[in-house]
């Protein structure tokens, strides 16, 4: 119907024309014979640019052939896959995927039970999806997709250099998002050289959006001369190949360009340009759509606020951005800036764009305010409302990402965000007095951290409490176990180019995966609704109904200009808040240096006084003039991830260093829901299960063999020795609580797997070796048997299974530290431990020495049996071994690496109540008595 022609007019014309006929004919006429008829009145619809007519008339036909015809016939799944397609240009990227999932999963089916071999097919639904996942900046699960595709497409790149071409340009908008420019453009100029090849106006198009990115990646780094020659360079290609079919087209690849150079002119102060910019970006916009309502009027409408906000002009920007909601929610009328959007009642689809508009207007709020003499309350309590908001749509945004590393990305990104939350927040509290306002803002602080490591603890308890039964739950998890299974092989291959059939099984596995959990979704309302209830946080009452008396949690937030503390005990609450020291992360990380390095028998009084100033005092101060304190439970955030607070000292005057833990139990969280929110039954059947080696040369031998080899999956810079106290280490342990032991040739990984589960206390003394690079490649290093290579317990492997312990000992190098995520927290051997259900984890923050472990962690769990809680049983191994440790071994490192984490309190299971020792006595006391009386009665009787 001449598409190849490029007649879409003409095309549409025909097929209306065509439809009237047939319907005027036959009144009776069989809907299914129509399907066609509006499948392809959609298509041309598509081609020419009118998104609204191609997504009513694909539509129709969908609707037609899915009743006729059945969920699993090719039509209907194509039916699918192009309304999926014109939902992503119109930007509604939710419904979007939603129709590409089921056009996908429908097609798998299909090749599967071998119905059909139309892979070309499936490619281009895997296309669609990587262009879905990144626009919702799900960059992670964008990669996967398109690294399955490229490699598709690479067997035959003749024939298939549209699609290269397609698929470089998106990899740089994907590295754009990244904020990884130098790899955006690389992949940009890769994409034009392969539609240069081509030499046909389409492909002349093309290359003018891969322009116009080129500059987008140009002005986000700084380079503004470059960027905005680029941007005038692609609107020349497409004002040069417009013609009546490409029309609309071309339109909106205009105004798209016009709209980014409205964004570079609010940078470059160019106010007058931008203006004019801004005119011709709305022109061709609305023009290319159709429409005012749309994702790309609002990002239009938003940068023409940036403008105003450059020149100082605040109500005037708040005008523009009110416009801007106006663009995303046809239903939302209103001028009035103070009327916030109800979430419950507003459909939002494009959660992005409406995120950008409703954060840009709590910033001109709050900017008002100060202009205005920080006088009116009323532009600080809109900003605070518009705060609240941002959060709720941060945390959807999180849930509908499937990869773990995106989430990763928007907490990092938002982060700001949540900054400035927190200053308006604690501003109202101080204008106020009201108490709602302090504790919003340490919900600010307090809710990003961990929030990936919770929402996975959180779907294991909704498939635990939920109705899916035991035989589905079962397929779940073997199916996962066989991924992290996989993933752990690829992770050994991380520095490599990882093996195409491990990497495709493994997309075949998540996909299956997936489905399962859709399955789960649908079929059980139940599970749904465990999965995706909304993040609870915890109040700050109920935090101080389970912080012991003496107890004082301080939570950090390190942002960007200021630095929060928040100061919690069981009679107050309070907080702290100062300007971000110059350079505070260099200093953060020369101290902790200073710490690892075991030639520093004393620390730098000066700058170990200073940190403790900054971080520890004045909230400390707070919280003793309410009750004496003897316990300091540390949430640290950023930097602070990596700092053991053992060694602040609390004068700069004494010779010798007074340090924190002299005068209080320390220990430390991830978060506070994990702390104080999160609870599960053990069940271990068995109470100490120790795993040590002094380490064979085999052993060693093999590991040598890693060293500075950059194909090597693990990232050894240095030889790893015997370790001449691990045996002994958890012999003694074994023998003072009544336990097992695994030891040198016994120590191998198959045993923690296969016995892991049964105990309570599990204790590894072995050698740990940490990759930054790859956080789920970190690993325990067991025995070598049999000239095996699987001798390394990686965090991976931890991810997947399911740990009974009420603690975790990890008495091996690096086990506390690791890659930190801004906000999420510090990607560690520990934190796989806590999501493998480990509530009480003992960490280290660097290399440690084995003989000095080793005498800590003895008298550690000596102070256990005595019934102390695990910081104060650590506290007092920390400082009888300074007691007797020589000079020399005093410095910090020896004794400081080890860190309490998570749940604090006795380990129960050595503590034996009261109680039950009066029952112990009275039941020895029975039976005794009971042999008495039978001899004599069986005497009597003789």
């Amino acid at each position: 119907m001449r598409i190849e022609d490029q007649n879409y007019d003409q095309a549409i014309k025909t097929l209306e024309e065509l439809l009237e006929v047939i319907v005027a004919l036959d009144t009776a006429v069989e809907r299914i014979k129509l399907a066609p008829i509006y499948h392809k009145i959609g298509v041309n619809y598509y081609m020419k640019g009118d998104m609204d007519n191609a997504l009513k008339n694909n539509s129709k036909a969908l609707e037609i052939r899915e009743i006729k015809l059945g969920a699993n016939h090719i039509d209907v799944i194509r039916g699918y896959f192009n309304r999926g397609s014109v939902l992503r240009r119109m930007q509604d990227y939710g419904n979007a995927k939603n129709d590409i999932t089921k056009a996908i999963a429908l097609m798998e089916k299909l090749i599967e039970s071998k119905q059909s071999n139309d892979v070309p097919r499936l490619m281009r639904m895997y296309t669609e999806m990587y262009k879905i996942n990144s626009f919702l900046k799900d960059n992670k699960t964008a990669l996967v997709y398109w690294e399955l595709v490229f490699n598709y497409y690479s067997l035959d790149e003749s024939q298939s250099m549209s699609r290269i071409a397609d698929l470089y340009n998106a990899k740089g908008i994907i590295y754009n998002d990244e904020k990884n420019y130098d790899l955006a453009i690389v992949n940009y100029l890769n994409s034009i050289d392969s539609y240069s090849r081509l030499m046909n106006s389409e492909s002349e198009i093309e290359i003018g959006s891969v322009i116009h990115n080129l500059a987008n990646s140009e002005q986000a780094s700084g380079q503004f001369d470059s960027s905005k020659k680029h941007y005038l360079k692609a609107i020349d290609v497409f004002k040069k190949n417009q013609n009546s079919n490409n029309n609309l087209d071309i339109q909106q690849r205009l105004g798209n360009t016009y709209t980014d150079l409205t964004n570079l002119c609010s940078k470059t102060k160019e106010w007058t340009q931008g203006i004019e910019y801004f005119n011709q970006a709305l022109k061709y916009t609305t023009s290319g759509w159709g429409t005012f309502h749309h994702p790309r009027v609002a990002e239009i409408y938003r940068n023409r606020t940036k403008i105003s906000l450059g020149q100082n002009l605040y109500h005037e920007a708040l005008e523009f951005n009110q416009k801007s909601l106006h663009a995303l929610l046809p239903d939302f009328k209103t001028d009035d800036p103070f009327v916030a959007v109800n979430l419950k009642q507003q459909a939002v689809k494009n959660k992005n764009s409406f995120l950008e508009t409703i954060a840009q207007k709590a910033e001109i709020f709050a900017a008002i305010y100060e202009q205005e003499g920080r006088k009116d309350q009323k532009y600080l309590e809109a900003a605070f409302q518009n705060y609240l908001t941002i959060d709720t749509v941060i945390i959807q945004i999180r849930q509908s990402y499937e990869a773990q590393g995106s989430q990763f990305e928007l907490i990092e990104q938002r982060y700001p965000i949540y900054e400035k939350a927190i200053s308006t927040a604690l501003e109202l509290f101080e204008k106020t007095g009201k108490g709602k306002y302090l504790e919003a803002a340490y919900h600010f602080a307090a809710k990003n951290k961990a929030m990936v490591l919770l929402a996975g603890m959180q779907e294991e308890q909704a498939k635990a409490w939920s109705s899916i039964p035991q035989e589905l739950r079962e397929q779940e998890k073997n199916l996962k176990r066989s991924i992290f299974q996989l993933e752990s092989k690829i992770y050994e291959q991380a520095d490599q180019e990882a093996d195409p059939v491990l990497r495709d099984s493994l997309f075949a596995l998540r996909r299956e995966y997936q489905k399962l959990i859709i399955d789960f979704e649908s079929a059980y309302p139940d599970y749904y609704d465990l999965k995706y209830r909304f993040d609870q946080t915890i109040s700050v009452a109920a935090i101080q109904q389970q912080l012991p008396r003496g107890s004082c949690m301080l939570e950090y937030f390190v942002g960007d200009a200021s630095i929060f503390v928040f100061v919690i005990t069981q009679s107050g609450f309070d907080y702290v808040k100062f300007d971000k020291p110059q350079q505070f992360e260099e200093r953060c990380l020369a101290f902790r240096q200073k710490m690892e390095r075991p030639g520093n028998g004393t620390v730098s009084v000066s700058d170990n006084y200073q940190l403790f100033q900054w971080l520890v005092k004045s909230p400390l101060e707070k919280a003793e003039k309410r009750e004496e304190i003897h316990h300091l439970i540390f949430l640290p955030d950023g930097p602070l991830l990596q700092l053991s607070f053992d060694v602040l000292v609390l004068d700069n005057t004494s010779t010798t260093p007074h340090y924190l833990l002299k005068d209080y139990a320390i220990s430390y969280a991830y978060s506070n829901r994990l702390l104080f929110g999160y609870s599960a039954k053990k069940r271990a059947r068995h109470t100490f299960a120790g795993f040590g080696l002094e380490y064979d040369d085999y052993t060693l031998a093999d590991l040598a063999t890693y060293v500075d080899n950059p194909l090597a999956s693990l990232p050894l810079s240095r030889a790893l020795g015997h370790l001449e106290f691990s045996d002994d280490e958890i012999n003694e342990i074994a023998w003072l609580l009544h336990g097992d032991a695994w030891i040198n040739q016994n120590a191998t990984r198959e045993a923690f797997l296969q016995n892991a589960g049964d105990y309570a206390i599990l204790h590894l003394a072995t050698h740990g070796v940490l990759n930054e690079r790859y956080p789920m490649n970190s690993a325990l290093i067991f025995t070598r048997q049999n000239d095996s290579t699987a001798y390394f317990l990686r965090a991976a492997d931890l991810y997947g299974l399911a740990l009974n312990a009420d603690m975790a000992v990890l008495s091996a190098c690096n086990t506390g530290t690791g890659l930190v995520e801004r906000g999420e927290g510090v990607r560690s051997l520990a934190r796989a431990f806590s999501a493998a259900g480990c509530p009480s984890l003992i960490a280290s923050l660097w290399n440690a020495s084995d003989k000095s472990t080793k005498e800590i962690l003895v008298d550690f769990y000596k102070n256990l049996k005595k019934g102390q809680t695990k910081a104060e049983a650590m506290r007092r191994a920390k400082l009888t071994y300074l007691e007797n440790a020589p000079p020399t071994y005093q410095a910090p490192y020896y004794w400081s690496h080890l860190n309490v984490i998570g749940e604090s309190g006795p380990l129960e299971v050595l503590n034996v109540p009261l109680w039950r020792k009066y029952w112990y006595v009275l039941a020895v006391v029975l039976a005794v008595s009971g042999g008495l009386f039978y001899r004599k009665t069986g005497k009597q009787a003789a």
